[in-house]
């Protein structure tokens, strides 16, 4: 009967360890997303003209592939969140510029 309850007691402080690191990770994800469009929205529409100090992405595609990448790894270990990721994917697939 003890070890029963001491599984019981173990199973409660891996899910409360797992709701917590869900929870982590969404906001890390939300906020790398949020940071990631704040810097798209802060290129130059004109790198030509751009001065060479203004602030904005410099490597776009490999910032999305890491965002994707990051997204994927993490559903990986807690698939709870997938519903959360999904609209950071679809606003990252449904982007009107074609290097996102």
């Amino acid at each position: 009967k003890c070890l029963n309850v001491e599984n019981e007691q173990q199973e409660e402080v891996d899910n409360d360890q797992e709701t917590n690191g869900s929870d982590m990770w969404m906001d890390i994800i939300k906020q790398l997303n949020d940071i990631f469009w704040s810097f798209y929205n802060k290129r130059p529409h004109t790198p030509v003209t751009a001065p060479v100090c203004s602030t904005g992405l410099i490597a776009m595609e490999t910032t999305v592939c890491v965002l994707v990448e990051l997204m994927w790894s993490v559903v990986s270990q807690y698939p709870d969140i997938l519903c959360f990721c999904i609209p950071h994917l679809i606003k990252l697939l449904t982007a009107a510029d074609s290097q996102v």
